[in-house]
């Protein structure tokens, strides 16, 4: 299942002092994720401060072991599963 996962760095949201550890923590699970293959597609926003992930996992226990515990702790998280257009889904607006 693809899930896609949106995070932002609201601003205050680390005390000066925590940013560094927080960045630390971010690069080591940012390695985590690249390297499992499970990442399809990544990037930052230009217009903000987050980015986004798209994954595609077997279940919501993979999910965890990717994102838990460094990166949901430092950042606001969105999360929702992706359901392809087309194939089985017919066509839109029908």
């Amino acid at each position: 299942m693809q899930i896609f996962i949106k995070i932002e760095i609201p601003q205050n949201m680390l005390k000066e002092d925590e940013v560094l550890r927080a960045q630390d923590e971010f690069g080591k699970q940012f390695k985590h994720i690249v390297s499992s293959g499970k990442m399809v597609m990544g990037g930052a926003f230009a217009d903000t401060d987050g980015g986004f992930f798209i994954v595609d996992v077997e279940d919501t226990d993979d999910l965890a072991d990717l994102f838990i515990p460094s990166l949901f702790t430092n950042v606001l998280t969105e999360t929702h599963f992706i359901v392809p257009l087309g194939g089985n889904m017919g066509r839109v607006g029908n």
